[in-house]
């Protein structure tokens, strides 16, 4: 029995997933979608898909799991276009950024809410160097060794809870689970914080009247800083995940300005020790930090196996078979 699954968004996490599960097409049938041209002919070229069909609900219609992996923005227009053409057993599985958002907008388009589920992506950390975004940033190995968080409801059908689980051993990633709100607020500083970042010290030096003078040095710093303002947000796009998040975004600001204070208050009283020690912390912080991420320290021995399985013998089990099951159910 051949599994369809449909990807819509096929930028860094679509088109990645498409990579990470195209040793599967004696099971499963790639469908992809994007709304820019040039993302669903990469995709095509590179493999990550084996049909792009571009008309949604022609995508969608029949899909077994449907993948959204597309901007928090584009989730209302996309879920109201494609809820009447999805299979009564179809599985939704969302990669948006805000959860609590994600499911709101679930509840309000689809005709069986529970057989969707939203799930954050902890990348595997050697594509933290990869500068590459959107579809071009696209990799096989992007969740391998990485954490696939799952924010699921009371509510959330088992079964889904279960393909979700097994999705992420078929993407070579880890699994965890966290309440919507909790990964929200931890988004907002891993995410959306440094966006917010690069946005205020960028503008702050193009308003600036010494511009004029600033944009003839070519600087590093500068130049790495920026280069988040480029990133595949757009202006709506990102002020819209800002504003879905809106609390834990100020959270996370009104933490940064005390600390810009603090940097403020050293400079104005000539206090080199200080500023000593708070630079060499956050070094010492970020180095800490990719070091515990890469070996994932916080790790049990009893989280789902993450391996690579082989599906040729054995549909019975993981992602195939549990949907095989759910289709003969229905």
């Amino acid at each position: 029995m051949t599994i369809q699954i449909t990807i819509i968004g096929l930028g860094e996490i679509g088109a990645s997933i498409g990579l990470a599960l195209r040793y599967q097409k004696k099971d499963l049938f790639r469908v992809g979608a994007d709304h820019l041209k040039s993302a669903e002919e990469a995709a095509k070229r590179s493999d990550a898909v084996d049909q792009i069909e571009h008309n949604l609900p022609k995508a969608v219609k029949n899909a077994d799991i449907v993948v959204l992996a597309i901007p928090g923005s584009e989730l209302d227009p996309t879920l109201e276009t494609i809820a009447s053409e999805l299979k009564a057993d179809a599985t939704v599985i969302d990669f948006s950024l805000n959860k609590r958002r994600a499911y709101r907008t679930a509840r309000k388009y689809l005709a069986k809410p529970d057989q969707f589920i939203s799930i954050h992506v902890g990348l595997n950390r050697a594509a933290f160097d990869d500068p590459a975004d959107g579809w071009r940033g696209a990799r096989e190995d992007l969740f391998k060794g990485g954490t696939l968080t799952i924010a699921a409801l009371d509510s959330t059908d088992p079964e889904v809870l279960e393909l979700a689980q097994d999705l992420a051993v078929l993407l070579g990633a880890h699994c965890a689970f966290a309440d919507a709100s909790e990964i929200d607020g931890l988004t907002a500083r891993s995410e959306l914080a440094p966006a917010i970042a690069a946005y205020a010290f960028s503008a702050a030096s193009f308003r600036s009247s010494g511009w004029n003078d600033q944009r003839k040095f070519g600087g590093k710093p500068f130049y790495r800083l920026s280069a988040l303002v480029k990133k595949e947000w757009s202006g709506s796009s990102l002020a819209d995940d800002l504003l879905a998040n809106r609390e834990f975004c100020v959270s996370a600001l009104q933490e940064a300005v005390s600390v810009l204070k603090e940097i403020r208050d050293a400079l104005n009283a000539d206090d080199a020790e200080t500023l000593t020690r708070l630079i060499e912390g956050t070094k010492s912080g970020r180095e800490k930090w990719l070091e515990e991420y890469e070996k994932a320290t916080w790790r049990r021995e009893n989280e789902p196996r993450t391996e690579r399985v082989s599906l040729g013998d054995s549909l019975g089990q993981f992602f195939f078979g549990a949907l095989a099951n759910r289709k003969k159910k229905n």
